[in-house]
């Protein structure tokens, strides 16, 4: 069994030891095996991924694209994600009575 935290995946040990503790550290010093690579990514900022032209199954990948933008405020990625403004969303506790009967919704803890 694995974890689930993505610290804990398989990790290519040739490329580990090439980039020795800078692996990880940038979008160029990793390796992807997943449907999406990284192109970009800003600590704290954001994260630019396309669509991994290397994965197994790529013509079941529907996406091209995808940006993430780290949205520290929760109440305000909350108001975004309501206004259609993003997809996807990090909520409070508090939050979760607003939201927990849409059905549309997926709820990870």
């Amino acid at each position: 069994q694995l974890l689930a935290l993505n610290t804990f995946a398989p990790q290519n040990e040739k490329v580990a030891k090439k980039y020795g503790k800078n692996y990880g550290t940038a979008a160029d010093r990793a390796v992807y095996n997943g449907p999406f690579k990284v192109d970009d990514w800003k600590q704290e900022d954001k994260t630019l991924l396309s669509k991994n032209q290397y994965y197994w199954d790529k013509k079941k990948v529907k996406l091209d694209k995808v940006n993430y933008k780290v949205i520290k405020d929760l109440q305000a990625g909350a108001s975004l994600y309501d206004t259609e403004s993003v997809d996807d969303a990090v909520i409070t506790a508090d939050q979760v009575n607003k939201y927990k009967d849409n059905k549309g919704l997926n709820f990870v803890l």
